[in-house]
């Protein structure tokens, strides 16, 4: 019998001169074997103080621990152990690590982005809109303000989005590692499951519920959002519809006479960037804050394509202005023995009224150029309700698959 114990002991001995050189973690299960092999309270504390630990000390654990045989001193010594060391990684082989890493998911990608941040401002251009082509700067104006207020609401869905990718990764972060626990535990032995590991799978159980319960309000949020697009969708055209409409009204009412001059209004607009940071979920926003800047450009292009029309004929009607003014000074100055002068006032008169003509005939091109402005105007608003409709419905299409099957993966 003593060498027996000898023999034991001697084997226990190298095991801890082992476990010295290359440290094996010590978890409940080695603790219980321990235990029921009768070593000593001395050697199982010894090897808890020089060994990676990685405990569970839960209320039920511990009364495992407690009916397994481990006594209330080798309990304490795995508190003290658990208090002062760091936990210790699982020391499974890499193929098993590996597998039970998680996949990436969507939800993980999309927390990883950076925050968003405002689309930036790459220029500032300034430009002058003439006579009657001025009312276009109010549409540049309009879709600026657009382009700021959707970039706002942006900006609000893309951080729910990503409170509820947080929510869905804690939740999944701890539904995994109970994963791992209980895959430790039942690999320990070929034991009945232990109330250790029934109260880990009543855990597990409530982690893969809030689990769930993280993705369905996700879901739930997603769906606020395209519901949101839909009303914003009326509310665009609607608001296109009016801005379009006024802007063509005043353009075609304009006092398009060539002899008022330029009367030139000025602007400063912006040229920006596009944010392409927003999360995965609803990135396709974006594509409303270029369509938005698209329309910024090209309502620039038409004021410096109308602009020239103006000043040709406001040159032109000056011209004419100019060589009017010399004619009626000199009826003036002949007005003073009309009956002398009765024949060269006649000339002169109708010189002048010839000149009259020809400012008329310009003013009224003018006037038929605002009416062309005013029609190209209505016709643009036209088309871009169109678009909007269009794109606004591609949206949504998008961003509810996104949410939909983007989840479920």
């Amino acid at each position: 019998m003593k060498k027996h114990i000898s023999l034991i002991l001697t084997g226990l001995l190298m095991a801890v001169m082992v476990n010295a050189q290359n440290p094996e973690t010590l978890t409940n299960s080695s603790v219980i074997k321990m235990s029921k092999a009768n070593l000593s309270d001395e050697l199982i504390t010894d090897m808890i103080l020089n060994s990676p630990v990685k405990f569970d000390l839960s209320a039920g654990a511990i009364k495992t621990l407690e009916s397994e045989g481990v006594t209330p001193a080798v309990l304490e010594s795995m508190k003290n152990a658990a208090s002062k060391k760091p936990v210790a990684e699982t020391s499974a082989p890499p193929a098993e690590q590996k597998a039970s890493q998680p996949p990436v998911t969507p939800e993980q990608g999309a927390i990883k982005q950076p925050s968003y941040e405002p689309s930036k401002v790459t220029a500032t251009v300034s430009l002058e809109a003439l006579n009657y082509v001025g009312p276009l700067t109010e549409l540049i104006e309009f879709n600026e303000s657009m382009f700021k207020g959707l970039e706002v609401a942006i900006s609000e869905w893309d951080a729910k989005v990503r409170s509820y990718i947080a929510d869905i990764n804690k939740t999944k972060e701890q539904m995994l590692q109970v994963e791992n626990e209980l895959r430790i535990k039942k690999n320990a032995d070929t034991k009945a499951f232990s109330e250790d590991i029934k109260s880990l799978k009543g855990k597990l159980e409530a982690y893969r519920k809030n689990y769930k319960q993280s993705k369905d309000i996700m879901i739930k949020g997603g769906g606020t959002i395209t519901k949101n697009l839909e009303s914003m969708n009326s509310d665009v055209s609607r608001d296109i519809s009016k801005a379009y409409s006024d802007a063509s009204q005043k353009v075609g009412s304009a006092n398009s006479d060539p002899a008022t001059g330029k009367r030139p209004v000025s602007l400063s607009y912006t040229t920006r960037e596009v944010s392409d940071r927003s999360v995965s979920y609803i990135v396709y926003l974006n594509e409303m804050l270029a369509w938005y800047q698209n329309e910024i450009l090209e309502l620039a292009v038409v004021i410096n394509d109308w602009n020239p029309r103006v000043t040709k004929l406001i040159s032109e009607d000056e011209q004419l202005k100019s060589q009017m003014e010399p004619l009626e000074q000199k009826i003036q100055e002949l007005s003073a023995n009309s009956k002398q002068n009765k024949t060269e006032i006649s000339t002169l008169k109708k010189q002048v009224s010839e000149i009259e003509k020809s400012r008329k005939k310009l003013a009224d091109q003018m006037k038929d150029d605002a009416k062309n402005l005013a029609s190209y105007i209505k016709q643009v608003s036209q088309r871009n309700q169109e678009s909007v409709k269009e794109r606004f419905a591609d949206i949504i299409e998008n961003i509810t698959y996104s949410f939909g099957e983007k989840l479920s993966m």
